[in-house]
């Protein structure tokens, strides 16, 4: 849980397993009076569940990439300023292409500046690592690229920050 200084200009996107997602200023939520007990952050339909909350500073928003994983063992990531900014308590975007059979859920997603390498945790316990800077930045309804089989390796379960990954400009004018 984020604690956010009132006078602090923040954006808050929420991200549904269903693959929706909203994002919307921290100025919506009412701070004191009966207006604010109960807010509803995001209109959920049955079986929907927030899987991540971000709260980030907007003047950093084209920084920001979101990496996420599905159910299914695909990964996915994008650029943050693709999910537009709306109001608080709507049903938000989808951020995965709907598939009729076998749809992709997102099951857990990390927010980075720079390239990351990040350790997918499977339900067999195994670790996949994920380097951010091999997978293609994707648009908002693509559903990524597959890292793992579930059928061998597991579902996916949790998503963990690893170390960060140099920038390869850098050391590619190291080497000359």
């Amino acid at each position: 849980m984020d604690l956010v200084k009132t006078s602090e200009k923040r954006e808050i996107t929420l991200f549904t397993n269903q693959a929706f997602a909203l994002k919307y200023d921290i100025d919506e939520v009412p701070q004191v009076g009966a207006r604010a007990a109960g807010v509803k952050s995001i209109n959920l339909k049955e079986d929907d569940y927030v899987v991540a909350c971000l709260v980030t500073d907007p003047q950093y928003e084209d920084l920001l990439k979101v990496g996420l994983v599905t159910q299914r063992g695909a990964f996915k990531q994008m650029p943050l300023k693709l999910i537009g900014k709306t109001s608080r308590a709507k049903r938000g975007v989808l951020v995965l292409r709907n598939l009729k059979t076998k749809p992709h859920r997102i099951v857990a997603l990390k927010a980075y500046g720079q390239n990351h390498e990040l350790i997918l945790i499977t339900s067999s316990l195994r670790k996949q690592v994920i380097r951010t800077s091999d997978h293609p930045v994707g648009d908002r309804q693509s559903n990524g690229s597959f890292v793992i089989d579930v059928k061998t390796d597991g579902e996916a379960k949790e998503l963990l920050m690893g170390r960060p990954l140099p920038d390869q400009a850098r050391d590619i004018g190291r080497l000359l």
